[in-house]
């Protein structure tokens, strides 16, 4: 460290590289709470770009209102076009048949949808082809595919199918491959969730359809685009009622908007619960940080009262030691931040490209953006400010001569948890273990409601490594009296773990309400999702648990065996 480094600077940087280990650990849970915002935020925001690209009127042309019916004759459509509110009106015909397709046995549904007949793309819901082309102008039997249908059956331009429509069987030529706007996610009639092995949707010349099901010069399905009257607030519940009073006669079904079309009402649930997500898993991972931030800086200006009164003594402002101890919780959060927002990059892409599974995109819209960066830092930094706040403050509010003495021991009582059948029955380690828990219930409190929240090797260790530094020196006196290496490890690491094992049981209820508040947000108006959890479930989760708590105990009594008894008692602390 250069000497331009101001002293409380360099005194950060040194602390810092002495709680290296609960340093990296405190990182690690931060990290992982970024990097699951900084993932969630961009698989939202690609999704929500995407969407808005697609379905604009320069690409896709979403439709604001569809309507589905038994029969009608084009004058119809005149009508409804001349509604106030509607700006275009697109006629259709739809049915639903069989497809036959060379090896493979099993049923397999369509939705057949027209196309005009000239070879132009539609006015409303345009195709994107991602292979070949639209049908030939007044071709007979050209058919375009869906793309998810396709790529699961591998079908290419050229491919032969048979379609039975109405009764009738007719063959066609696979001549492109794509989708549309309200394909996005495709549903067979009666099902939940998408079936693309099992269910296809096809484009077909207009005159192809008519013919199969007896519809020349007559529609059964319509969409209409709204002018700026028709979407005004109030004003589009006005136009669909409208649109159903014209069409009642000819078997409408019922108009709907686009909020309550199949493809936007999934795609809008889907990031009504990324928005959940994102406000509830980032928030246990960062509260965990919170807690061991505060555990930690407990601990040290603890250790360092003496070295906070000299700073004052030496005419050190109160904001430039906070300052110090703020810059040591900064750096631990941005370190954390920024791995985190580097992870949830990667991870965010690959979200947002599974969710293409279901969401049939043309293409993605990624990118990380600085708001996303710069809240993802922000957000860590004031989690650990949070953790970290309270034990500073108390430390630099405390009088200069007085924390300039030795620290006071703690006034001990008499547990009533070491008393009567525990004291006569316990070994006495399992007994100083029981008394030390019952005489800090508030930290056991919060360490337990820690590593019930997030099972993370930084919890533990971080832990274990607080209360081998708090009783280091009783721990040390224990030796010199006669206590084995083996009973002063089962006093330290007894203690931690009756902590794991009470928060298993805690763990699985906070497991149990995140698991109803997401399946909460999942649910809709078209189906309802059961919360299941299976035992395997829980027993994964306690394995981790116990894993993980090992692993930390292993590190930490290597620690212990390392160390100097006679220099721990030496050494005032």
């Amino acid at each position: 460290m250069g000497p331009g480094i101001p002293v409380i600077y360099r005194k950060a940087l040194r602390d810092l590289w002495q709680l290296r280990s609960q340093a990296l650990a405190i990182v690690g849970v931060v990290m992982a709470g970024i990097a699951m915002l900084t993932m969630l935020q961009i698989a939202f925001h690609s999704l929500l770009a995407s969407r808005d690209h697609l379905f604009s009127a320069a690409q896709g042309n979403l439709p604001d209102v569809w309507v589905s019916l038994k029969r009608a004759p084009e004058a119809v459509a005149r009508q409804v076009a001349a509604l106030p509110g509607v700006a275009q009106v697109q006629t259709r015909i739809m049915a639903s048949g069989k497809l036959a397709l060379a090896g493979v046995d099993e049923p397999l549904q369509t939705q057949l949808v027209s196309l005009p007949d000239d070879g132009r793309q539609p006015v409303q819901n345009r195709l994107f082809l991602q292979a070949g082309r639209r049908p030939a102008p007044w071709s007979r039997d050209e058919v375009v595919i869906s793309e998810a249908f396709a790529a699961v059956h591998h079908l290419q331009p050229g491919a032969r199918l048979q379609v039975t429509v109405n009764g009738r069987t007719q063959g066609f030529r696979v001549v492109g491959v794509g989708g549309s706007p309200e394909f996005l996610y495709q549903l067979a009639p009666g099902s939940v969730f998408p079936d693309h092995a099992h269910f296809a949707v096809l484009w077909v010349p207009r005159s192809t359809l008519a013919a199969a099901m007896n519809m020349k010069g007559a529609f059964n399905a319509l969409s209409a685009t709204l002018s700026r009257q028709g979407t005004a607030p109030g004003h589009e519940a006005d136009v669909l009622a409208a649109i159903d009073h014209v069409l009642d006669r000819w078997g409408g079904l019922g108009a709907i908007g686009r909020d309550e079309q199949i493809s936007t009402r999934r795609l809008r649930d889907e990031l009504a619960q990324i928005q959940i997500n994102v406000r509830l898993l980032p928030t246990v991972f960062l509260a965990v940080a919170a807690f061991l931030l505060h555990v930690v800086f407990t601990r040290l200006v603890g250790l360092q009262r003496g070295q906070i009164a000299i700073l004052k003594a030496f005419g050190y402002r109160t904001s430039t030691v906070v300052l110090h101890y703020a810059l040591m919780a900064a750096t631990i959060c941005v370190a954390g931040a920024l791995l985190g927002v580097l992870a949830g990059s990667g991870m965010g892409h690959w979200l947002a490209v599974t969710y293409q599974h279901n969401f049939r995109f043309p293409s993605l819209h990624h990118a990380v953006d600085l708001k996303t960066v710069l809240t993802g830092v922000a957000v860590a930094v004031l989690a650990g400010m949070a953790g970290a706040s309270q034990a500073v403050l108390r430390a630099v509010r405390e009088p200069v001569a007085q924390a300039m003495r030795p620290q006071p021991p703690e006034r001990y009582r008499v547990a009533g948890i070491g008393q009567g059948l525990v004291a006569r029955y316990l070994p006495q380690p399992a007994r100083m273990v029981l008394r030390h828990l019952a005489r800090h219930p508030g930290r056991a409190l919060l360490t337990v409601a820690g590593l019930a929240m997030v099972v993370n090797f930084g919890v533990v260790y971080n832990a274990a490594r607080i209360t081998l530094a708090e009783r280091m020196r009783e721990l040390a006196s224990l030796r010199v009296l006669g206590f084995t290496r083996s009973e002063v490890a089962h006093i330290l690491m007894g203690e931690i773990g009756l902590l794991v094992l009470l928060s298993i049981p805690l763990s699985f209820a906070c497991g149990w309400g995140l698991g109803w508040l997401m399946v909460q947000g999942m649910q809709n108006d078209l189906y309802r999702v059961s919360l299941t959890l299976p035992p395997e479930g829980y027993a994964l989760a306690a394995l981790v648990t116990l894993t993980s708590t090992l692993v930390s105990m292993a590190a930490v009594l290597r620690l212990m065996n390392r160390m100097d008894m006679l220099e721990v008692l030496q050494n005032r602390v």
